[in-house]
């Protein structure tokens, strides 16, 4: 099973991600994929990202059809904060719902003390 999902991450001070990525148009299937991540930085501290990701989009641009290079400079010249679309195998994360029932304001007694 393959699951999309999107990440958010804001570069660092020197304008780094500490994302590594290979693959573009020329290499293998043509896609993007997570290489490595760097320890202590942005996307490794905000842990959504492994490597062999794959990365479909970048501030919403595909990168379907482009280079290395294209799709790197995509990256290098975004503002702070990068969104990704990304692909993984595998099942998705299960997430724990907790259901919290509203109560209607007519139903609520008011009394004064």
């Amino acid at each position: 099973m393959v699951y999309t999902f999107r990440v958010e991450l804001e570069k660092d001070g020197a304008g780094g991600l500490g994302l590594g990525i290979k693959g573009g148009r020329g290499e293998g299937d043509g896609r993007f994929f997570v290489s490595h991540l760097l320890a202590g930085k942005p996307a490794s501290i905000q842990g959504s990202l492994q490597p062999n990701d794959v990365i479909i989009a970048v501030n919403g641009h595909p990168l379907e059809g482009l280079t290395l290079e294209q799709g790197c400079a995509l990256i290098v010249a975004s503002s702070a904060l990068v969104r990704f679309v990304v692909q993984r195998d595998g099942d998705p994360p299960t997430v724990e719902l907790t259901t919290i029932k509203t109560i209607p304001s007519r139903d609520i007694v008011h009394t004064d003390q």
